[in-house]
């Protein structure tokens, strides 16, 4: 189903993808990147075309790391997969129907069922109402609803494209999240939106207070 002239290498992909993206962040936070993609060795001579999901999952398997550096190699690749559709090496990105397993003796992390097309397409349509919003920026950075709505803005970092997730009770407290190119300039606009306002957090309810997921 694919076009041999346009097959590629995972590892020839990282190079492309990131020749875009590292100029879009510090030369710290680019150098995590690679450092974090040098993990993945056992999967960079592989054809993008023929990895599947249990690919990945055996990938974190084999990979000894804390759920932090894991969290962050799937955005990597997930923004991989992105960029592979968008120059039509690959025709679906299967990160998004990955999920990472707690460590033993933590929280298991709740699994989620991805939205199909045309339910993503709704909601990107939405945009614009806080709990479209809430959705399209949870689906990029895999952050848990309860999670989310309590985002501080001072764990938010425009500069170099992350923020700070994890709660207490939960694997990966404090956990580096990249922030998808894909939602940027919607978490740009919140942040500025409630800065200028006084609030602490990405999300407030009609009252101008932390939104509550439980309502």
């Amino acid at each position: 189903p694919y076009d041999l002239s346009t097959r590629i290498s995972m590892n020839d992909l990282f190079e492309k993808w990131f020749g875009t993206y590292a100029s879009t962040v510090s030369a710290k936070r680019a150098k995590d990147i690679k450092r974090c993609w040098s993990y993945c060795e056992s999967i960079h001579d592989l054809d993008v075309t023929i990895v599947r999901t249990r690919t990945i999952r055996e990938l974190f398997d084999q990979v000894d790391k804390s759920d932090t550096i894991k969290n962050i190699i799937k955005q990597i690749l997930s923004m991989m997969f992105d960029y592979a559709v968008e120059y039509e090496y690959v025709t679906r990105n299967i990160i998004k129907d990955v999920t990472l397993k707690a460590k033993s003796g933590s929280s298991k992390e709740t699994s989620h069922h991805p939205f199909t097309d045309e339910e993503f397409n709704n909601i990107r349509n939405g945009l614009g109402n806080q709990l479209y919003d809430m959705v399209y920026i949870q689906s990029y950075t895999g952050m848990r609803p309860q999670e989310l709505c309590r985002i501080q803005l001072s764990k938010i970092n425009l500069k170099d494209w992350y923020l700070i997730g994890g709660s207490k009770t939960e694997a990966g407290r404090d956990r580096q999240i990249p922030i998808h190119p894909n939602i940027r300039r919607l978490i740009q606009e919140k942040y500025s939106t409630n800065l200028k306002k006084g609030k602490l957090c990405l999300f407030v309810n009609a009252k101008g207070k932390e939104f509550s997921y439980n309502g």
